[in-house]
């Protein structure tokens, strides 16, 4: 069925040979209080990954922010990922020791993605306009007092296109109005407000994480040369979408084998000195 959808999907949709992937990993899942921890992007060009890099932000020397709240907050996140069985990375140590000053930080990335924008070039993000996307905006906005706002079409969300392409007809009848709706984009629906639909739609049974159902659907860590371990790294994940991006280009027939290029890429790292503000 997924194979079918993805066909259909590619008469839709021109996926393009340049783009630039993104992640972040956060202090919790409230997108108008949590913060962004770590960011990573991959750049591509012509199927091929010409860089990726993460920046760790350093908000444990940040005089606005609450200190017990934000070690609360982390361990919470750890405990709840780690209860899943999922690696957790960004811990409170990490941030003081590996991270830089976080408002410049979140100048470079927005400088990144309005060049982004510029260029006219589409955003790869997992589960993005539900989450990633929402918590950059809000951080552009509160810490970096900018209200930058994501292009309707600008993003590819990979994980709301990953649920869309398993629903079945009964998935998407609206037992209240009596509509149905598609499982893609209808006439004069934009990216965000279609990935928003697909998202929201509460299905039981199908599954759509990056680091189990996908892992799982294509062996993407695998492939890149990293351990499922080394998931919820930003620079791994933003790697790793890369890869998933490649795998629906290909069931979408515009593709007849996915290059993984060089395996386990280095992560460059912003080298920023922190500063106490």
């Amino acid at each position: 069925m997924a194979n079918h959808w993805f066909q259909q999907f590619g008469d839709r949709f021109q996926f393009p040979d340049s783009y630039t992937t993104l992640d972040c990993e956060t202090s919790g899942v409230n997108v108008l209080q949590d913060l962004v921890c770590t960011f990573a992007y991959t750049q591509v060009r012509d199927r091929q990954v010409t860089e990726t890099r993460e920046w760790v932000l350093d908000w444990t020397r940040y005089p606005h922010i609450d200190q017990k709240w934000l070690r609360h907050n982390l361990r919470n996140v750890q405990t709840g990922m780690e209860a899943g069985g999922k690696a957790f990375h960004h811990t409170y140590a990490m941030l003081q020791e590996q991270g830089v000053e976080p408002i410049a930080a979140l100048t470079e990335i927005l400088e990144l993605l309005e060049a982004t924008e510029q260029r006219q070039e589409l955003i790869v993000a997992h589960n993005g306009w539900k989450f990633d996307i929402e918590m950059l905006q809000q951080m552009f906005n509160n810490y970096a007092g900018i209200g930058y706002e994501f292009g309707v079409d600008s993003v590819y969300d990979s994980g709301a296109v990953e649920k869309a392409s398993q629903l079945l007809p009964e998935h998407l009848l609206n037992r209240r109005t009596g509509v149905q709706h598609s499982a893609f984009p209808e006439p004069g629906e934009d990216m965000r407000t279609w990935s928003l639909r697909i998202v929201n739609n509460v299905v039981r049974g199908v599954y759509w994480a990056l680091d189990r159902y996908c892992e799982q659907q294509y062996g993407l860590y695998a492939k890149a040369g990293f351990g499922v371990e080394e998931a919820h790294k930003s620079g791994t994940d933003s790697y790793v979408l890369h890869l998933l991006f490649e795998e629906h280009r290909k069931l979408a027939g515009l593709a007849n084998q996915v290059d993984v290029g060089d395996p386990k890429p280095q992560v460059i790292f912003d080298e920023q000195e922190t500063d106490s503000p």
